[in-house]
């Protein structure tokens, strides 16, 4: 979700808490804090502890959502935390040695594939973690990390058509389909279209 998307999203529930009631226009302001930031940050928090008795208490609410948006329009608020970034340093470095792979010639394109596919679960699985987020009894794997990131709007259908394209190159390395990953060019957009992807969410 783009900054003038949140920023109008969040106009747009500034000032409704007597028209939605307190619980709602919490739940709602909740659920877009949760959106850009996660649950883990001061201003969840804050309207986690707002109690519907407290004096003032639509007002609050108004309060810490106008002080989140201004930040957001400040360019103040990420959602990612200062571990996951460590974590994606990682993953890029990763990364690299995909590429330092596919431009030599004695190495395999489905070694670097592989490599890439393992990446793009690295990341999505912290994602998936820094966001709470259940994968209700399903068994972890990249496709099942973007499910739930899809059903939880943190990516968009174009996204997820984008890893289950991947995945399937990655499978297809990991079980010994070598002719199905013997073209670099193909493993080389491959690895450009993930590098792209995990820029676009580090952010």
């Amino acid at each position: 979700m783009n900054k003038e998307r949140i920023l109008e999203i969040g106009k747009k529930l500034t000032g409704q808490t007597v028209v939605h009631g307190f619980h709602a226009q919490a739940a709602e302001i909740k659920n877009l804090i949760s959106s850009v930031a996660g649950k883990n940050n001061p201003f969840y928090e804050a309207v986690d502890k707002v109690k519907i008795l407290a004096h003032f208490s639509t007002d609050q609410l108004n309060s810490i959502l106008v002080t989140f948006l201004r930040s957001v329009e400040n360019d103040l608020i990420s959602n990612v935390s200062y571990k996951r970034k460590i974590k994606i340093e990682v993953v890029n470095d990763y990364l690299e040695q995909a590429e330092e792979l596919l431009d030599k010639n004695e190495y395999h394109s489905a070694i670097a594939a592989f490599l890439i596919g393992a990446s793009l679960e690295e990341f999505l699985r912290n994602w998936v973690a820094e966001q709470y987020l259940e994968l209700e009894n399903q068994k972890p794997s990249i496709s099942t990390y973007a499910a739930v990131l899809r059903k939880n709007e943190l990516l968009d259908k174009q996204d997820l058509k984008d890893i289950t394209a991947w995945s399937g190159i990655r499978n297809d390395a990991a079980h010994g389909k070598w002719n199905l990953v013997d073209d670099k060019s193909k493993i080389n957009v491959m690895l450009s279209g993930v590098s792209i992807f995990i820029k676009k969410y580090s952010t």
